[in-house]
């Protein structure tokens, strides 16, 4: 738990640079959609953080350039996913109403770094932004192995009243380590 607080702590302290990733990889997810795949740090593997995006398609890259940055010194790699539907589409795409493909595609990037990669699962971070926190959530809780979730400006409104159990149920009872930015 120190070590992802220290990571937070140094992302928030962090002024903003541009850095591109390192290297793209191009997978096909079983239902014959491609994602994309951004590494920053890439051949670091004491830890990887697999960050799940927003949902728009034109992400603001500086945020995942300088959670690469914070983390090279720690030795982790990013992983940051780029969702079916923005590789088809930039400009109109859209997610799926039950963000079933989205979980697909995050799957599909899990397995990319464990059997591709041969990345041990317990040393991935998983992380989510926004409509990514959402889906990753999921599979986090669906993965005992994972090494810890990070919430990157996790998805409320002023109107939840409840905004864990509505998009993070579960979340509060959580035993391995789960970390929080939140901002624009």
């Amino acid at each position: 738990m120190k070590t992802l607080l220290g990571f937070l702590i140094a992302l928030a302290l962090i002024s903003i640079h541009t850095w591109a990733a390192d290297h793209t990889a191009i997978v096909q997810t079983p239902r014959g959609a491609n994602i994309h795949l951004d590494f920053y740090n890439f051949g670091t593997v004491d830890r990887v953080l697999l960050v799940a995006p927003g949902g728009a398609c034109d992400p603001r890259l500086d945020l995942y350039e300088e959670v690469a940055r914070a983390a090279k010194p720690k030795q982790t790699m990013i992983v940051r996913l780029h969702w079916a539907y923005c590789v088809a589409d930039p400009d109109k795409g859209r997610p799926s109403e039950s963000l079933k493909d989205e979980d697909e595609d995050l799957r599909t990037a899990l397995s990319f770094l464990v059997k591709w990669m041969n990345i041990d699962e317990k040393e991935i971070i998983l992380g989510g932004k926004s409509l990514g926190s959402i889906v990753g959530h999921k599979v986090f809780k669906d993965r005992a192995d994972l090494k810890g979730f990070l919430v990157m400006t996790p998805v409320c409104t002023r109107n939840d009243k409840n905004v864990f159990d509505v998009y993070y149920p579960g979340l509060e009872q959580e035993t391995r380590p789960v970390g929080m930015i939140k901002g624009d």
